[in-house]
Formats: C-alpha cells, sequence, structure tokens
C-alpha cells in the first residue's frame, strides 16, 4: 500500500495524506483503538534517517542491517506500519503510536516535507556542526525521524506532561526551586541559537512541563516556524513595527518575557486586543521596576540584559 499526494489535497490543510484510492489497511481511527488495534498491511518503504543510539539498542534486531545514523536520504529502508500501530497521517498532527514489539506509547509528530522542515531537521542532526555539542534530539524527545513520500515522521518519546501554561500555578508555588525551571528554559533556547534555530512564536506556550520529573521541554517541532499566529504579549519592541520579523534578538525578548511571568512581575505589559496602546506601554516601560523584587541578584540582570529596548545590546 503507498502513501501519495495530489494538487487538491496538497492545497487543504490538514487533510488525511492516504490516498484512498487504494486498497486501505486496517487504520484504527481514534486513541482508544490504537491501544488495542494491530495493522497487519505495511505501508510502503520509508528512509530511516536518524534513530536515537538508546533506541537502537533496545528495539533493534541484530537480523536487521544497521542503518546509517546520519541524514543521507538514500540510507536504510523500512516498514513504518511494520514496525507501528498508527492512526491514518495528517500533516502538522501529532498522535499517539504503539511500538509493536516492546508495547510501548510514543508520539507521532508529522511535517511537510518540504525544504523549510528539512532544513530544521538538518540543523538538530548536523554531526559536523561544531556547536553541535549536546544532543538537540532531547529538545524534542526524539527517538528517530524518518520520511516517507512528502512527509517527515517524527518519532518522540512519550512524556506524561502538561503545557507550562497551565501549570504556571504549580511551578510558582515553590520560590525556592522557581529558579531551575527558568534555567532549563533559558538552556533550552541556548541550544537553539546555537544551532541557528530561531523560533516563531516564542511564548509562555512553547513549553511542556513534567511535573513528576520537574522537566520542562519544547512543544510541537512544527511551532518551530509556525508565524500565522501572532502572540503579541510576548514579540519585541522591533516586531511591533516590523510583522513578520524573526531574528534571535526577538526570541530573547520574548524569553525575558516569560520569565517575567514566571516570576509573578508586577507592571508588565500586558496586550488586550489594542496593539497601539500596547506599542505605547512598551516604550514607556522599565523593566529594572518590574523586577526589582526577585532576590536572585544574577538572574535580575540576566532579565535586564534580556529586555533590552535595543536589539543589539540583548544577550542570554
Amino acid at each position: 500500500m503507498g502513501v501519495c499526494h495530489n494538487k487538491k489535497q496538497e492545497q487543504m490543510k490538514n487533510t488525511t495524506i492516504l490516498n484512498k484510492s487504494q486498497p486501505r489497511a486496517k487504520i484504527p481511527q481514534t486513541t482508544e483503538q490504537i491501544l488495542e488495534f494491530a495493522i497487519t498491511e505495511p505501508f510502503e518503504d520509508s528512509n530511516l534517517i536518524y534513530i536515537s543510539p538508546q533506541f537502537k539498542h533496545k528495539t533493534q534486531s541484530s537480523k536487521q542491517p544497521s542503518p546509517t545514523y546520519s541524514l543521507n536520504l538514500s540510507n536504510y529502508k523500512y516498514r513504518f506500519s511494520s514496525k507501528y500501530v498508527h492512526q491514518e497521517f495528517k500533516l502538522n498532527e501529532k498522535q499517539l503510536i504503539i511500538h509493536r514489539e516492546s508495547g510501548l506509547p510514543y508520539y507521532l509528530e508529522i511535517l511537510e516535507s518540504n525544504s523549510q522542515n528539512r532544513g530544521l531537521i538538518r540543523k538538530l542532526f548536523n554531526p559536523t556542526s561544531p556547536n553541535n555539542q549536546q544532543d538537540p534530539s532531547n529538545l524534542f524527545n526524539i527517538v528517530e525521524i524518518c520520511l516517507q513520500d512528502r512527509l517527515i515522521l517524527v518519532v518522540r518519546q512519550y512524556k506524561e506532561a502538561q503545557s507550562l501554561e497551565s501549570q504556571l500555578q504549580i511551578v510558582k508555588s515553590n520560590v525556592k526551586t522557581l529558579s531551575i525551571p527558568v534555567n532549563q528554559i533559558i538552556n533550552i533556547i541556548t541550544i537553539l541559537h546555537s544551532l541557528d534555530i530561531i523560533h516563531f512564536n516564542l511564548s509562555i506556550k512553547s513549553f511542556q512541563y513534567q511535573q513528576v520529573s520537574g522537566e520542562i521541554y519544547l512543544n510541537n517541532l512544527s511551532d518551530l516556524y509556525n508565524s500565522e499566529e501572532v502572540n503579541y504579549q510576548y514579540i519585541s519592541p522591533e516586531q511591533l513595527n516590523y510583522i513578520p520579523y524573526f531574528t534571535k534578538e526577538c526570541n530573547i525578548w520574548a524569553l525575558g518575557m516569560i520569565i517575567c511571568q514566571m516570576m509573578d512581575c508586577p507592571r508588565v505589559p500586558i496586550y488586550s486586543d489594542n496593539l497601539s496602546k500596547f506599542k505605547r506601554q512598551v516604550e514607556k516601560w522599565q523593566p529594572k521596576q518590574s523586577i526589582k523584587h526577585i532576590q536572585d541578584k544574577d538572574l535580575q540582570e540576566s532579565i535586564i540584559k534580556m529586555l533590552q529596548k535595543d536589539p543589539s545590546q540583548r544577550v542570554l
């Protein structure tokens, strides 16, 4: 069975990718069904372009040929549906999948295989990059990535995490440990920038929080280059005049605003559907007055550096 696009489907957002004219495999349509259903008919071969070394040791059979773990798109063929139980593929969707051999749940994120997304994957997993000293897959808990027709299939570890925004009161409840999630967020953006990746819509919604471990993770890969929904609360002064406009300095400003929100800083400009009014508030705002209650002087200085109105003066 194959997977294909036609012109009409490409014009429709989040349209099912499977070609209806071909015989269908039996595919579970809901998360509940996926936990009790097994697909017996494989899809066409895919190109495996990344697999986590830890995942390789746990799941790869010794009888299978060992793939090259790089971005060489001509490597190792395998059948995705023979390895995972999943629903139909839809662009920019994240769905629960089940690994057949281990029975463990994972997340599958489905991206369009366009130049922008392929470039993103190369930046995340370029082994020749001198800046790539850490495993960037940890930013998204990536297990493996493969190409299938016009799709990039990203398998991610299943984490029982919720949006950081919804868990903010829990995070803020322990003032003594609040610096830990703040530093985690700073580290995440630092790693992204070291890989020359800019988040197009950075906000508190960009992160997930796992209460048990206290870990913070970036949300969907598809959110990185999503410029369709502008969140004015976090955009920098220069962005207010030039939308869309994306730089590392814009990310640094957004990071400062996120930290202010986490630290319950007073007198921070709040966007309320009036862009002109919000611009005036930002122009008059003195960040030093909003963060003087923060006892950690190093953190105070870091926030001030992030919230410089002159983008050339902003640093992490």
